[in-house]
């Protein structure tokens, strides 16, 4: 194995620097293996059962911890043989004759406040290095319970354990579980901070690299940093999956992308979201070809929910409630709004896409709230608030995906009282009906104009009445997002003026009075056949208005 015998086994930084240097000079894992097998002592055992399970080998691993677990006479050895078994097995330990109903997280407290009032005097282990072992047993049983906050607290421990202790590559394995729990727990900041710091320090050659950039990309995806996290992920060729995945979180997509959408873990995501986007490709008044893609999309999530994780829940409760509300299935939705329990204040692209949906709810008529217009107002206003505040969030970033994903919502925090900054610009996908009618500065024909307001107020649409030249300007709502058409939404002022009053507050009253008379509620000039039509629109929307105590509503004087 080497001409150099180990160190003393006591002595944790010099026997873990031995052994990586032999792995680094190119001696196989399963060699080191063999011939500390053959010291045939506890210790050794322990450390050649730590090696095989780096090489899959689990039924000699736990051989060999058997043998090791039957030569401990030594109380701290014992424990060491105990903590390895756990954290290699990630399981209650065989080794353990514990028969209490104890949990185990509470059993490895107690193990661990033994470990430190042992002495090491009599072992071939060092305190040091069994006390980092039970607290990695721990962490596993941290990060399989649930518990990201605890399971921080025991990397943070091994950190400053492996520190004073000097063994710098305990040191870097601690820091690989906090980077990791800190993802879980969705704290993102401190999850950016540290692997920009450990990206400094390494090469790009090094095997951890692009498993760093990878989780880089991801925590500021979280953050609302979409274009940050395009950057990071452009940088690396091997990383075109996750750069798939961010343009589809921003509704673009090329043709090259569908190549990744069946890897696993994030590809799905991007996938779902395609067929989503395909839907937008559709015109509007296409509904039953756009509900077939929509079922297609819903189909993918439940394929693929079995593989999310805690933080992943709400983005994926998000997803299916976006299916079942293009499905037209607003109960469905609503109760998937209702699932949506803790979540992270710094998972703020989820925040922010579940926000937009209790909001897009509470604009649909046809739809029961999840909650009021006025909590809806003041989450989003939280969610950017809170990414203005967070180091590394992006309020600007989290702005776009609300105004691709749900712009009805984003149109009206843009209108309402307090509205915020960064979704001003979604106020062009308001129609105005004032002399014309016209969105995001085309002009709409009139009858083009009153198809949008049938439609939002869940009338029939008059598309097929409409001419040729109509139809022909009218296509000017089609533009092209990457290497799909994308009809852009037309929001109508009158749901967002019924939003308002249903608020029943004077700001509100007041803005829903200089909306409608900024915007209009119906496109003038509608040709005469049209006119017992816009009546009972008309009628329609002020008997809306009516139920919110808006009866002396100034409505606009007819044509």
């Amino acid at each position: 194995m080497s001409a150099a015998p180990p160190p003393p086994f006591d002595q944790w930084a010099e026997s873990v620097a031995w052994e990586e240097a032999l792995i680094r000079d190119g001696h196989p894992l399963g060699a080191i293996a063999d011939d500390l097998c053959g010291l045939d002592r506890a210790v050794p055992l322990t450390r050649a059962a730590i090696l095989l399970n780096r090489l899959h080998q689990e039924e000699r691993r736990d051989d060999v911890l058997s043998r090791a677990h039957a030569l401990t006479t030594v109380r701290l050895e014992q424990l060491y043989v105990s903590a390895v078994s756990y954290s290699t097995r990630r399981g209650r330990s065989m080794l353990l004759t514990d028969d209490s109903d104890m949990p185990y997280g509470d059993l490895l407290h107690r193990l661990l406040n033994e470990v430190r009032t042992l002495p090491d005097s009599d072992s071939e282990v060092s305190r040091s290095e069994v006390e980092y072992r039970v607290l990695e047993a721990l962490h596993y049983d941290s990060i399989a319970s649930g518990d990201n906050a605890r399971a921080v607290v025991t990397a943070k421990e091994m950190i400053l354990l492996a520190t004073l202790a000097r063994v710098p590559e305990m040191v870097e394995r601690a820091r690989r579980y906090y980077r990791s729990a800190i993802a879980q727990a969705g704290r993102y900041h401190e999850d950016l901070t540290e692997r920009l710091r450990v990206l400094r320090g390494m090469k790009p050659t090094e095997s951890e690299y692009i498993r760093e950039k990878a989780g880089l990309v991801i925590a500021q995806l979280n953050v609302g940093d979409l274009d940050g996290a395009l950057t990071t992920a452009q940088e690396e060729p091997t990383l075109p999956l996750h750069i798939a995945v961010i343009r589809a979180v921003q509704g673009v997509f090329s043709a090259a992308d569908t190549e990744f959408f069946s890897q696993k873990i994030i590809g799905w995501i991007a996938l779902c979201l395609w067929h989503l986007a395909r839907i937008e490709s559709l015109p509007p008044w296409r509904i039953t070809e756009r509900r077939a893609l929509a079922a297609a999309a819903l189909d993918v999530v439940r394929q693929q929910q079995w593989r999310s994780g805690p933080t992943d829940r709400p983005f994926v409760l998000w997803l299916e409630a976006r299916c079942r509300l293009e499905s037209g299935e607003y109960g469905l939705a609503r109760h998937l709004m209702n699932q949506v329990t803790d979540i992270e204040d710094e998972d703020l692209l989820s925040r922010l896409l579940l926000a937009g949906m209790r909001l897009e709810l509470a604009l649909t008529e046809e739809a029961f709230q999840t909650q009021t217009v006025i909590r809806s107002e003041e989450e989003l206003r939280r969610v950017f608030a809170f990414a203005r505040d967070l180091r590394h969030g992006s309020a600007v970033g989290l702005a776009e995906v609300l105004r691709r994903w749900h712009p009805r919502p984003a149109a009206y925090m843009a209108l309402c009282p307090l509205p915020i900054p960064e979704l001003l610009a979604a106020s062009d996908a308001v129609l105005r009906c004032q002399r014309g009618a016209e969105v995001y500065g085309q002009v709409l024909p009139p009858l083009a104009a009153l198809d949008e307001v049938v439609r939002a107020l869940g009338r029939p649409a008059l598309h097929l009445q409409l001419g040729s030249n109509a139809r022909y300007q009218r296509k000017r709502l089609l533009v092209r997002h990457g290497d799909l058409d994308y009809w852009r939404p037309v929001v109508v002022a009158a749901q967002l003026a019924m939003a308002l009053l249903s608020v029943k507050s004077l700001d509100h009253r007041n803005t829903a009075e200089r909306l409608v008379i900024e915007y209009g509620l119906l496109p003038p000039h509608v040709p005469h056949r049209f006119t017992p039509m816009v009546e009972d629109l008309r009628r329609t929307i002020r008997q809306r208005m009516e139920r919110f105590g808006a009866g002396d509503f100034p409505f606009p004087p007819k044509d």
